[in-house]
């Protein structure tokens, strides 16, 4: 009670009482007139006195009683509080759920693939959650649309462990950004996909198999779990994500020669590839290849080198070609590998030109022909050879010449010949070159 109302109080307790007074008996209370109005003057001007502290109150604040808010406020308050909208759990339809998507991974709104979806942040929401459920070795893509009216937005894909496997750091209004990410061939996964910043957004995941040369899944990340490959290959892969590496397995049979060209596509991150021999040495690589960039390998295997090879690809994100082949040999139109060994050289003979290659696990090739004074030896080395090996060896197994040839042709008289084969070896090069005994 403030001391208005206790003013007023007083008022009337003093009223009471000199109403009582003046009607207390007959001629004495009419005798007592004057008394009475005296009092009643008293009484009066006692309570314009106390009602003037009650006066003051009213132009300033009690410090112990509280006041009476201002004629109007409430209303006013009321109006303010219409005027705002509370999008939060009331107005926004996050993925068609009728409220708000969580603002943390814990209360994720779940989500399916291959549905577009429209969301809301506003005011004090600045995170939508959502979860989904990815099949193993999905290629996982994500589209968000920044609405016109929204501030820019922001978004990212992460797995079950809150890694990245997706980002991108500004979606401008009006326009759409998306990323994609490949999964690993272990299990399905549940990833989560979070939206921040200020106003509405549609998006979109959908997912689509791997198809690592043409398995349908995605090729291992090990050789125990590579894809086989044909002997004439030209085949796709991809990487990214939790997919780190693809392997594939070859059978190459002894004495061919393989073939191979890879190239990352345009917007792949650099990769790295790798051939392994049977006895799991690296034969070949080529690391951190951009983009649109062509790496070509021709590698020839021995006679006795055949067997089980592994092609690994590794890298950042990003898909792949390549272009295989594996193909017998053909020195010398023979169909196959001239051995390197002298005791086992291939027969030819005098008068043809012969074609063959060396490299790889192919040393070199040795050739036995029946000699004769006066005939010429020559040897070419095709582009790109440097230092090819000529040697030359008489019916006894003894050098009697070499020499070494660059993208040239290099010859030899034969003069003295014993009886018996002479054989020619060519060797320490990579790459083919051509063969003539002159008569």
């Amino acid at each position: 009670m403030n001391r208005w109302h206790r003013a007023i109080s007083v008022s009337v307790v003093i009223g009471v009482l000199v109403f009582a007074l003046s009607g207390c008996g007959g001629a004495p209370a009419q005798e007592g007139a004057p008394e009475s109005a005296t009092v009643g003057a008293s009484a009066e001007t006692a309570a314009q006195k106390t009602a003037t502290p009650a006066e003051e109150s009213v132009e300033g604040e009690d410090p112990t009683e509280p006041t009476a808010p201002p004629e109007g406020a409430a209303d006013e308050e009321a109006e303010e509080s219409e005027g705002e909208t509370d999008l939060v759990g009331t107005d926004q339809d996050d993925a068609g759920s009728g409220g708000d998507a969580g603002a943390f991974r814990e209360d994720a709104l779940p989500i399916d693939l291959a549905e577009v979806y429209e969301g809301l942040l506003d005011g004090d929401d600045t995170a939508d959650w959502y979860s989904l459920t990815v099949p193993a070795s999905s290629v996982v893509r994500v589209t968000l649309s920044a609405g016109r009216e929204s501030d820019g937005l922001e978004f990212s894909l992460r797995n079950a462990d809150l890694e990245t496997l997706g980002y991108s750091p500004y979606v401008a209004p009006g326009t759409e950004e998306d990323f994609s990410s490949v999964l690993s061939a272990e299990s399905d996964e549940q990833l989560y996909l979070e939206v921040l910043g200020s106003g509405p957004y549609t998006l979109e995941a959908s997912a689509e198999a791997q198809d690592d040369a043409g398995s349908g899944a995605d090729a291992g990340g090990d050789s125990d779990e590579a894809v086989a490959l044909g002997m004439e290959e030209s085949f796709r892969g991809a990487l990214g994500g939790e997919d780190v590496a693809d392997w594939y397995v070859l059978d190459v049979p002894d004495g061919s020669a393989i073939s191979l060209s890879f190239t990352p596509d345009a917007d792949a991150d650099d990769h790295s590839i790798t051939l392994y021999d049977p006895d799991r040495y690296d034969v070949w690589s080529e690391w951190s290849v951009p983009g649109k960039v062509t790496r070509e390998l021709r590698y020839a295997v021995d006679a006795d080198r055949g067997g089980t090879y592994y092609l690994a690809i590794d890298g950042g994100a990003g898909t792949y070609a390549v272009e295989l082949s594996i193909a017998a040999q053909d020195d010398a139109d023979s169909g196959a590998d001239a051995p390197y060994d002298v005791d086992d050289a291939l027969s030819i003979d005098a008068g043809e030109e012969y074609s063959g290659e060396i490299g790889g696990s192919d040393p070199g090739d040795s050739y036995r022909f029946a000699a004769a004074e006066g005939m010429v030896v020559s040897v070419t080395a095709g582009d790109d050879v440097e230092d090819l090996l000529v040697a030359l060896y008489d019916s006894e197994g003894s050098e009697i010449w070499y020499d070494y040839v660059s993208e040239d042709t290099i010859s030899y008289t034969l003069e003295e010949v014993l009886d018996g084969d002479y054989v020619v070896q060519v060797a320490d090069a990579t790459g083919t070159y051509t063969l003539m005994i002159e008569e």
